[in-house]
């Protein structure tokens, strides 16, 4: 009997919303142990989240909650020894904008350098009968070249180009030249002040 190779992690689990929170936040201060940090994340979790979302996904407010409580754990923890300051974050989804253009200008300085990411939900489905269908959510640690340059944990695409995103287009399930669809209510703004 021939044994097929083992799934590789993401595949059978919704986690990508607990890694994205936990990698927007390390990149920023990444003296902090990712583990502690990992950790802060599912213990804030689980304070009133369904432990099923670990397997069938995270939505836009798990992620709220979550990132709100863990970014106050680590600054009672961590805040002051961090000597860059306190950890912010600002869910875009209060401010939603009226168009693309108004969404792409909110990531223009973003860049993991200067102390600023995004955590970003967006489906990806290339055509209708698309077996690669996917909701996820990942970090944007930069943009440069109109290209959402990702920070991610299940090998999803590195650069994700603006021509191939679609934002707040309810019209249509899928597109061949823009793959991505991007409901401007899942976007999070992190920043380390």
């Amino acid at each position: 009997m021939k044994i097929g190779k083992p799934s590789k992690q993401g595949v059978l689990d919704g986690a990508c919303g607990f890694y994205a929170t936990t990698h927007a936040l390390s990149i920023l201060a990444p003296s902090l142990s990712r583990e502690y940090i990992f950790e802060a994340v599912i213990r804030s979790a689980m304070q009133d989240t369904d432990p099923m979302r670990f397997v069938i996904g995270t939505s836009r407010g798990t992620i709220k909650n979550t990132l709100s409580r863990t970014i106050s754990l680590l600054n009672k923890a961590f805040g002051v020894q961090l000597g860059a300051g306190y950890y912010s974050f600002i869910p875009y989804w209060q401010t939603a904008p009226i168009n693309r253009k108004e969404f792409f200008k909110t990531f223009e300085g973003i860049d993991h350098k200067s102390g600023k990411v995004a955590i970003l939900g967006y489906s990806y489905k290339p055509t209708s009968n698309s077996l690669d269908h996917a909701h996820h959510w990942t970090v944007i640690r930069e943009f440069k070249d109109n290209g959402l340059v990702t920070y991610d944990s299940s090998g999803q695409k590195k650069i994700i180009p603006v021509s191939e995103v679609r934002v707040n287009d309810t019209h249509n399930e899928f597109h061949s030249s823009q793959p991505y669809f991007i409901n401007s209510d899942d976007l999070f703004l992190v920043l380390l002040l």
